[in-house]
């Protein structure tokens, strides 16, 4: 088979499995965009939380870590329902 050909074969598998992958998926309401942005945003602060009281040395810093963690954690929690 000739190489131009091949690559053409390989362009349109690659074609044709973006194409399957994007119909699987519908399309976003503006509300729901926003709900799985804030949802991204209270796990990524969850995560720089966590792995802050993980290193913290101080025990009133370790605190207001962990009341900040169930805060966002009721966040979440509230946005999933």
């Amino acid at each position: 088979m000739a190489r131009g050909w091949e690559s053409k074969s390989i362009e349109e598998q690659i074609e044709k499995k973006a194409d399957a992958h994007t119909e699987k998926r519908p399309a976003l309401s503006a509300e729901e965009k926003e709900r799985l942005r804030k949802k991204t945003e209270l796990e990524l602060m969850l995560a720089k939380l966590r792995s802050d009281l993980k290193i913290s040395r101080s025990l009133q810093y370790a605190q207001m870590l962990k009341a900040a963690i169930r805060d966002i954690e009721a966040q979440l929690q509230k946005l999933c329902q």
